[in-house]
């Protein structure tokens, strides 16, 4: 979540480790072992050259822990459409997410409320009645403290219920030309450019 969110956030939360020997545990313990090498998919953005370096760098682990690891390109339509249903959505997909309004509810109702499913945000298919009434309780009071403990006990329990796999946090570095000014960095959407507060200053 964006920093401007730091009240909803859970500073307990378990950071995640990178064990290998644990991870192969748990995957001869699954029903779908002892037949060879499971298929799994991966999906990301077709041409998008950094989401392919994502794929190809879980492809590289995961074959080595019993799986078949499939990258699955696909071009966005694609990709939605896929999205809309249970059996057709691949077992991971890549997805960056950013707040598209100003409240914790844009990270939360959008990727895990069972009434916002089949969407490419919600590839997850969380669809938990729990999550679902703490996510309708936060949206039912305009008290922002007790909406931020419940975001926090929602956090708490998607970590718990590993309801996705939080690998990074994309970050980027913008150079502007000294004639360009009015650059106003924008935490909404995915995209920080405001292209009408900017202007060309020089002759």
């Amino acid at each position: 979540m964006p920093p401007i969110f730091a009240d909803a956030y859970p500073d307990d939360i378990p950071v995640p480790v990178f064990d290998l020997e644990r991870a192969r545990e748990y995957v001869e313990q699954s029903s779908y072992a002892g037949q060879g090498p499971i298929d799994i998919k991966i999906m990301y953005v077709a041409g998008l050259a950094f989401e392919e370096e994502i794929g190809l760098l879980m492809k590289s682990v995961m074959d080595t822990i019993g799986f078949n690891t499939i990258l699955k390109p696909e071009p966005w339509n694609r990709m939605t459409e896929l999205a809309g249903d249970v059996e057709s959505t691949p077992a991971i997909n890549q997805v960056f997410y950013g707040a598209t309004y100003p409240s914790p509810d844009t990270c939360f109702f959008t990727q895990y409320h069972s009434r916002a499913a089949g969407t490419w945000a919600s590839m997850e298919w969380v669809q938990d009645p729990e999550v679902d009434a703490m996510i309708d309780a936060a949206r039912a009071t305009s008290d922002v403290e007790e909406q931020n403990a419940i975001y926090r006990d929602l956090q708490r329990k998607l970590v718990e219920d590993q309801v996705g796999v939080f690998l990074l946090t994309q970050r980027s570095q913008q150079a502007f030309h000294n004639c360009l000014q009015g650059f106003t960095w924008v935490p909404m959407q995915s995209f920080e450019f405001n292209f009408h507060t900017m202007k060309w200053v020089c002759d």
